[in-house]
């Protein structure tokens, strides 16, 4: 039985899924400080995501939030510009879809989240906070 070896299948593929964001990163993406994890480092941080759902026009990140990486699973979530809490998408400078990240630069910095992120449709999350990783 495959789920008693590796346990449930879903918690399986969350971490592969969120293991090749980290690894197989491109280096403006601010997450190439993650390749340089022992695989020990490594599964103990995919272990701190936690998996998050927010409805359409929910704010998923607040400016002057500590930093956090935010990796979309599904739907779409914009990053506003100057700090815009508009929840239409022509106010967005950036949307994310699946596979995408926000946050990784702030993470590795330490710095307070600039730019709010908003729920452009009912979205499915994976997030680590600078909190949960100094744990």
């Amino acid at each position: 039985n495959l789920e008693r070896l590796v346990g449930p299948v879903e918690d399986l593929l969350r971490r592969s899924a969120i293991k090749a964001e980290l690894v197989d990163s491109k280096e403006e993406s601010g997450l190439d400080f993650f390749k340089l994890l022992s695989p020990t480092q490594l599964n103990s941080v995919i272990d701190k995501f936690e998996d998050v759902s927010f409805s359409e026009g929910e704010v998923v990140v607040t400016p002057g939030a500590r930093s956090q990486l935010v990796v979309v699973v599904e739907g779409e979530v914009g990053i506003m510009a100057g700090g815009s809490t508009s929840k239409d998408r022509v106010d967005a400078k950036q949307v994310l879809t699946a596979g995408m990240s926000y946050g990784g630069e702030q993470l590795r910095e330490e710095k307070d989240m600039e730019e709010p992120a908003i729920a452009l449709t009912d979205v499915r999350l994976h997030r680590i906070g600078v909190a949960m990783l100094v744990e």
